[in-house]
């Protein structure tokens, strides 16, 4: 594992296919001190295959019991990038990621519909705030 950068720049292109997706990187290993020192390329390719639904019911039904709680995460996120310019992030806080954490909220919040999240956005919106605030470098 490489640890002579400390920013990584990435560019991701999907493209759909008949068969599923290819998804592409283009990555620049950047040192950044008093200026940028690129260290490196790096290039990928993964391809990802379609499978039967069928094979994809356990998902489905996580998604249909938690997608309201992740909408909200998301425009959290949303609102987080839109104040910041600049985000730095702790790797962990109390040896855990961030996303052990908003797993958790999300274990709380499972099967939350939409009227529910209204009658209590302001206070989930809150939880996750604060838990993205604690591993703010800032």
């Amino acid at each position: 594992k490489r640890n002579d950068y400390n920013v990584l720049k990435r560019i991701n292109r999907h493209e759909l296919k008949d068969f599923g997706w290819v998804h592409e990187q283009d990555n620049l290993k950047i040192l950044r001190e008093n200026s940028d020192k690129l260290i490196a390329e790096e290039k990928g390719k993964n391809t990802y295959k379609r499978v039967a639904l069928k094979k994809c019911e356990d998902a489905t039904n996580w998604w249909v019991k938690n997608k309201v709680f992740w909408k909200l995460v998301r425009n959290n996120w949303d609102s987080y990038f839109e104040k910041n310019d600049i985000i730095a992030f702790k790797k962990s806080v109390n040896k855990q990621p961030m996303f052990s954490g908003l797993f958790a909220m999300g274990k709380k919040y499972e099967g939350l519909d939409e009227n529910s999240m209204e009658m209590n956005l302001q206070n989930i919106r809150d939880e996750v705030n604060d838990h993205i605030n604690k591993f703010s470098k800032e």
